[in-house]
């Protein structure tokens, strides 16, 4: 198995397109952090508390939902949000803290070479047609398989410690600010508490681990069904992009199951926004959080291997 994934390891970085692929991230992210930093205003604004709406307010909103539900949650919302905004509060902003505050969205960008690599993983063969002598050598399809997946992963735990790196160094050249002074609050069980911001921000940052670890367990499965097809990874894609909004215009539609499947738990941007986060939560008796994502991502990814080793069983 070692050397299968050292095989792997070597065969990934070898590829000019994945050298290609995370320069250019990491360029982007670069570029996009002067701009925001020359534009930057430091401003600390609190959370927004909304109003308890009408039962006629609350249905042209969500038509679907039940009105008592949601006056019943409504102090609790309220509750969430005035803790969040003494939160707020109570730490110092900066230029430094703000500017990182932007980190999801080149996060969730980097997913998208996380998955041209991962799809790529497998259709390399099946487009190169040496997939038959791949599957049929004396290691087995699963040990393959799991080589595959385990060097993948491997190359997302680097680039995402690579881009977590660039987010933070970028970030104090430009600012001129110590990150390792800085602390923040956190609201921990309830109670608030007071540490160290960089270990938070890591924190924050290493757990989209997730949700790539996810997409590329999609993309291997798909690269398989499709044979190596570019419509697996058209597919891939697509969800990346709008499974959120696929979602959300399910919920105002009434269709609640979605919140069962994996498509509203992909983008973890979402949770980053905390006060829409709650709102949304509240309008829709939902119960987004990390903890919840984590769960659905991880139980569909077992799916989707599962799913992966029956495939690979077929003939090709």
């Amino acid at each position: 198995m070692i050397n299968l994934i050292k095989a792997d390891l070597y065969k990934e970085f070898r590829k000019k397109s994945l050298k290609i692929s995370v320069g250019l991230v990491i360029f982007v992210s670069i570029l996009s952090l002067y701009i925001i930093n020359k534009n930057l205003n430091i401003e600390n604004e609190n959370y927004i508390i909304y109003p308890l709406y009408s039962e006629e307010a609350y249905k042209s909103v969500n038509k679907y939902g039940s009105y008592e539900q949601y006056v019943s949650k409504y102090d609790e919302y309220v509750e969430d949000i005035n803790i969040k905004n003494e939160i707020k509060n109570k730490n110092n902003v900066n230029k430094l803290s703000l500017l990182l505050s932007y980190s999801h969205n080149f996060l969730f960008t980097l997913g998208v070479a996380i998955i041209v690599i991962a799809f790529h993983s497998f259709s390399y063969d099946f487009q190169k047609d040496t997939i038959k002598y791949v599957l049929m050598s004396k290691q087995g399809r699963k040990r393959i398989f799991f080589s595959k997946l385990i060097s993948i992963l491997l190359i997302t735990f680097i680039l995402l410690f690579l881009m977590i790196l660039t987010l933070i160094v970028t970030s104090v050249f430009l600012t001129g600010d110590n990150i390792f002074l800085m602390k923040t609050w956190i609201n921990n069980k309830g109670s608030l508490e007071e540490i160290i911001y960089i270990l938070d921000f890591v924190k924050s940052s290493i757990v989209y681990f997730v949700p790539f670890f996810f997409m590329i367990v999609l993309c291997m499965f798909l690269s398989i069904v499709f044979k190596g097809s570019n419509l697996g990874l058209v597919i891939s894609l697509i969800i990346y992009f709008s499974s959120l909004m696929v979602s959300q215009i399910l919920f105002n539609f009434g269709f609640m199951f979605v919140k069962y499947t994996f498509f509203p738990y992909i983008d973890f941007t979402y949770l980053a926004d905390e006060g829409l986060l709650a709102f949304n939560n509240l309008i829709y008796d939902l119960n987004f959080c990390y903890s919840n994502s984590i769960f659905f991502l991880i139980f569909y990814s077992l799916v989707f291997i599962y799913l992966s080793l029956l495939f690979l069983k077929r003939d090709v």
